[in-house]
């Protein structure tokens, strides 16, 4: 898994932080904290991805046509690899 990660442009950081998260969770992790209606926010994913991830795709076309220059400075803000935001993910 560390490699198809690392292979998709996620920094060793990211990679490991993935691994340890997912390690977690199939050991038994346990919350620090309870989820609750106080610790819990109503946000639900289609409302994310509307607020969020749809202006980033929004701009898909614009990053595709692009100079190199600024593509590689978002990919740096992103911390990607600037081929992880033309790749697609195999089946």
């Amino acid at each position: 898994m560390r490699a198809t990660l690392a292979g998709v442009g996620m920094s060793r950081a990211q990679v490991e932080a993935i691994m340890g998260m997912s390690t977690g969770l199939r050991e038994g992790f346990v919350p620090e904290q309870p989820r609750t209606p106080v610790t819990t926010t109503d946000t639900t994913l289609g409302a994310w991805a509307w607020a969020e991830l749809r202006p980033v795709l929004d701009t898909a076309d614009e990053l595709r046509s692009a100079p190199p220059v600024a593509v590689a400075r978002i990919a740096d803000r992103l911390n990607l690899e600037p081929r992880v935001l033309f790749s697609t993910p195999s089946a």
